[in-house]
């Protein structure tokens, strides 16, 4: 994972995430076997991933895998995270 920090201000992300996204890029997202994740279609090129027992939102990824952000607050430690950029913000 990078550790440049982005926030999203679109509407569905903001809705999704109940305010600004602050989101984390990943080359590859591995979910352990028996997770609870679930995922459900945003577009029709990217999906979303959140926790089925709790609603916590996960991810967001392109279906083609081209990029995968995940959220900064699913990681355990965000000490290491800078704040980088800030997108969809005329939606603020």
């Amino acid at each position: 994972a990078s550790t440049d920090m982005t926030a999203c201000h679109c509407g569905m992300c903001r809705r999704w995430a109940g305010g600004v996204w602050f989101t984390i890029a990943c080359t590859d997202l591995t979910l352990d076997e028996g997770a609870a994740a679930a995922t459900t279609a945003s577009s029709e090129w990217a999906e979303r991933g959140f926790c089925a027992k709790c609603g916590a939102t996960l991810f967001w990824r392109m279906r083609d895998g081209s990029l995968i952000t995940v959220s900064a607050y699913a990681f355990d430690d965000q000490s290491g995270f800078v704040f980088n950029e800030e997108i969809f913000i005329e939606e603020k």
